[in-house]
């Protein structure tokens, strides 16, 4: 796995043993993307998801210790089986963005 961080970007690039067809649906069909996209132990849930290039999704991450994690963001790019390209800020349960430190 390959990961860069360049200002407030993170570049994540990661290969798989399954074609490309398998891996983009398991990032864009959210009945797949709950099953594994939480860390063990947590459940993720989605109020909104529409993966396209301009849709948002607004998730949020349960974790049983510290409590809901709640997230923004937009699909700046998708490209079928090729290519996905996303922002993600917490935010709360009502898509307001959580003040910096």
């Amino acid at each position: 796995m390959e990961n860069r961080v360049n200002n407030n970007e993170v570049f994540i690039e990661q290969t798989f043993n399954a074609s490309p067809e398998k891996v983009f649906n398991a990032w864009t069909d959210p009945e797949k993307l709950i099953k594994w996209f939480a860390p063990d132990g947590c459940t993720i849930h989605f109020k909104k998801i529409k993966v396209e290039t301009g849709g948002q999704f607004h998730s949020c991450i349960s974790n049983p210790q510290f409590g809901d994690c709640w997230a923004i963001g937009e699909y700046k790019e998708v490209l079928p089986n090729t290519k996905i390209v996303f922002s993600l800020i917490n935010a709360d349960k009502k898509r307001q963005p959580n003040k910096p430190r």
